[in-house]
């Protein structure tokens, strides 16, 4: 496998507008924060997301993140934005759950990575599984275990990854057989948490 960390996921993650959905926080306050990322105004956004990330809203949380960690309204600081992802991540935040996985793999943390990344994998997350894959293919956080390398690729290839299907036909062409069906069984049998 050339890649051992998907390169692309950070950028990804991050493309997206800020999430609304299921909030302790009234919808008006997040999409306030929305619009004023959306018109290029960062730091209008952080401004209004902090004291809701103060208030424990992990979409606030996750999105206060993501402006240090990207340096959008405030000063680049992988350190806070770490903070930040943790405290959403810890409340169940999915991407930030992911995204955390990926600071993780990113340092060579592997062990506190695993726990981030099989965690939204479990969930569903597709980037999640990609990462999860490499980590099985590699020996990363995990014991090296190809068939399930095999398994997290063939799930996220079905999630619609573009590369997780190109990854899971390397590693078949690795695999035997009953290995390749012994992986399908498993990603058959596999339900999100």
């Amino acid at each position: 496998m050339r890649q051992s960390v998907n390169a692309g996921l950070l950028a990804a993650l991050f493309g997206a507008a800020l999430l609304i959905g299921a909030t302790q926080a009234p919808a008006g306050e997040l999409e306030d924060a929305a619009a004023a990322r959306a018109r290029g105004d960062h730091a209008g956004a952080l401004r209004l997301l902090r004291p809701l990330a103060e208030k424990g809203n992990a979409v606030a949380q996750h999105n206060v993140g993501v402006s240090y960690f990207r340096g959008d309204g405030a000063p680049k600081d992988l350190k806070e934005a770490e903070k930040w992802f943790r405290l959403a991540a810890g409340q169940g935040h999915l991407d930030a759950q992911s995204t955390l996985g990926v600071m993780k793999l990113m340092s060579k943390d592997y062990m506190e990575a695993l726990k981030w990344v099989q965690l939204s994998a479990e969930r569903g997350a597709v980037s999640s599984q990609v990462n999860l894959g490499i980590m099985y293919y590699e020996g990363q956080g995990v014991a090296r275990d190809p068939v399930r390398a095999h398994m997290w690729m063939h799930l996220a290839a079905l999630g619609g990854d573009a590369n997780a299907a190109n990854y899971r036909d390397e590693i078949a062409s690795k695999l035997s057989q009953a290995q390749v069906e012994q992986s399908l069984k498993l990603a058959k049998e596999w339900q999100p948490k």
